[in-house]
């Protein structure tokens, strides 16, 4: 009986240490989301929940990630050259169109893109084509 009360007890400490993350997904992600649950509810762990199931996924996309993160560590530490910044200038209907683009691919599934990293990547494809025509 004193474990169940200790094990009871640990849960609830867990759940205290839990913080809320309130995101937007869009129809189209969600349907498959919930269909992916459903599936595993009737073939083999009927016990699954959304929570369980998103968890095991941050759990991953964080493992897979620390290499990425080593390797760009790795890069900047042996690197004796710091960023540069620039600035550049975009007309308004390059802002707007980008401002576009953002909150299509952000509804899609991508929330962290950010305007700056979307220009990054933009400058890094262009240089990549140039590169191998």
């Amino acid at each position: 009986m004193a474990n169940k009360t200790e094990s009871k007890e640990n849960q609830d400490q867990q759940f205290d240490k839990r913080k809320a993350c309130a995101i937007k997904i869009s129809f189209p992600l969600f349907r498959k989301l919930d269909e992916t649950i459903q599936k595993l509810k009737k073939s083999k762990n009927y016990g699954v929940s959304k929570q369980e199931w998103i968890t095991k996924a941050i759990r991953e996309k964080i493992t897979k990630d620390k290499v990425k993160i080593a390797k760009i560590e790795k890069s900047f530490s042996a690197s004796e050259e710091i960023p540069k910044q620039i600035t550049i200038f975009l007309d308004v209907n390059s802002d707007n169109e980008i401002k576009k683009h953002l909150e299509v691919l952000r509804n899609a599934g991508d929330p962290t893109l950010s305007k700056k990293c979307w220009i990054i990547e933009a400058i890094k494809e262009k240089l990549s084509s140039d590169e191998n025509p």
